[in-house]
């Protein structure tokens, strides 16, 4: 957490165009809430990948670690031939270093452009990855919306419940943070319209030393 933390800061000062996106493959070892407020501090939205898919929609996987372990296999054994030992921290350094600047700039492009993360493209994901019955659904929750049409502000509001305990509910909602989790349907297709999971404005410290977004518990949002 420390390492992500001080990367978060790096990453603040050296780009100062916002808002910054983080894309991350989600797992909690990465965000303490230290590093959330940071990226709120910040104006950095962080949102993860879906579960399961890091081997089609994470560039490094894509493109640059197949690579990196080819070339980390060589180094390591040119190591044992001329040693016959074990490296030291400072031997392990050095040839992680030597590894990182062996990774081709035009490798890390084209690992966002394989996975459709940039430029955008949902064909870049497959369909037979997706659940059958879910992709159903999905399309037809789309088709269905497409065919309502947009909503207008007096249809909203005369959709309004007028009980005062209805009131009082709505007044919560409203006052609650104004970024919700992605819904499941909604990160079916990865390109689909979808709020981030994570954003600046949305996490709320905790007594308990934890933080919520839009309600729930962090790892509840992370991983729902």
């Amino acid at each position: 957490m420390d390492i992500f933390y001080k990367y978060i800061q790096i990453l603040a000062a050296l780009i100062t165009e916002r808002p910054l996106l983080i894309i991350f493959d989600g797992h909690l070892s990465h965000l303490d809430n230290r590093t959330l407020k940071k990226a709120r501090t910040e104006g950095i939205v962080i949102l993860k990948l879906p579960a399961h898919t890091t081997d089609t929609l994470q560039p490094l996987d894509k493109t640059c670690f197949k690579s990196l372990k080819l070339l980390w296999d060589d180094i390591i054994l040119d190591f044992q031939l001329k040693n016959q030992r074990k490296m030291t921290k400072i031997e392990f350094s050095e040839a992680m270093a030597k590894l990182i600047r062996e990774m081709k700039v035009e490798n890390i492009l084209s690992g966002f452009s394989s996975t459709g993360i940039y430029p955008v493209d949902r064909t870049k994901y497959p369909i037979k990855r997706l659940n059958a019955l879910k992709l159903k659904w999905y399309h037809e929750l789309k088709a269905a919306q497409e065919s309502a049409g947009p909503k207008t502000s007096s249809d909203s509001t005369s959709a309004l419940p007028t009980t005062s305990s209805d009131n009082t509910n709505i007044e919560n909602m409203l006052s609650a943070p104004s970024v919700q989790p992605c819904s499941s349907l909604s990160i079916l297709i990865p390109t689909a319209p979808c709020t981030p999971l994570v954003t600046p404005a949305s996490i709320t410290p905790t007594s308990s030393g934890g933080s919520t977004a839009s309600g729930m518990s962090f790892e509840e949002a992370l991983l729902s």
